[in-house]
């Protein structure tokens, strides 16, 4: 604890503003999982820093990202898909993978009340016809330049935590309100939406709906 909150008066020193931070909001700076393309390693820690290091632990580059800390802090872990490393910081950061500097930034929590517009869970790479599309907390985003293609604010309910999937040609989400959704994805990326197949409520009486 001594040298955690000598480290933290250091960076205040060094620049106040850059590396302003509430700290009681931070909740455990390594939560992401580091994710590799099979040669290198990624590594996203949840207070904004971003690197690449090879096989012998040599980095490759490093990137700061300063946005403001949520509440439970931010525990997604990074995601490959396109030559790009996804993040979220409160916006939906992609990183290129070759030279860590930022490709695109997209807002991913637009409300920040308490439990407001935020998500804990990881980014999903889906694969619709010959694309990838990036699946998040109720919107699907295109990896190449970071437009939103779908949108949907009754997926985003309270604070979303567990990773959705995709099995069988479904995309599966549950939100922290306990609302599993499930949608068909479509065979391509022209006009894509996802359309909710069954809803059901896990943590009480189970329903559906079609």
């Amino acid at each position: 604890a001594g040298l955690q909150a000598g480290i933290r008066k250091l960076m205040a020193k060094a620049d106040k503003e850059k590396y302003a931070r509430n700290w009681q909001e931070m909740h455990g700076y390594s939560v992401p999982t580091p994710v590799s393309d099979g040669t290198d390693i990624y590594v996203w820690i949840a207070y904004g820093i971003g690197a690449r290091y090879d096989r012998d632990g040599d980095r490759k580059w490093i990137h700061l990202e300063t946005n403001m800390i949520k509440h439970h802090g931010y525990t997604s872990s990074p995601v490959l898909v396109d030559g790009k490393m996804i993040v979220y910081m409160k916006k939906i950061i992609a990183l290129e993978m070759e030279t860590g500097k930022v490709a695109w930034r997209v807002e991913g929590a637009k409300d920040d009340r308490l439990y407001g517009d935020h998500f804990h869970n990881t980014p999903l790479a889906i694969r619709v016809g010959e694309q990838n599309l990036l699946y998040t907390h109720g919107m699907v985003l295109r990896p190449s330049d970071g437009k939103t293609v779908w949108e949907n604010s009754r997926w985003k309910e309270k604070a979303s935590i567990p990773t959705p999937v995709v099995g069988g040609g479904y995309l599966f989400d549950i939100t922290s309100a306990g609302v599993l959704h499930k949608a068909r994805i479509p065979p391509t990326a022209d006009q894509f939406a996802l359309t909710d197949e069954g809803k059901f409520n896990i943590f009480g009486s189970i329903s559906a709906y079609t």
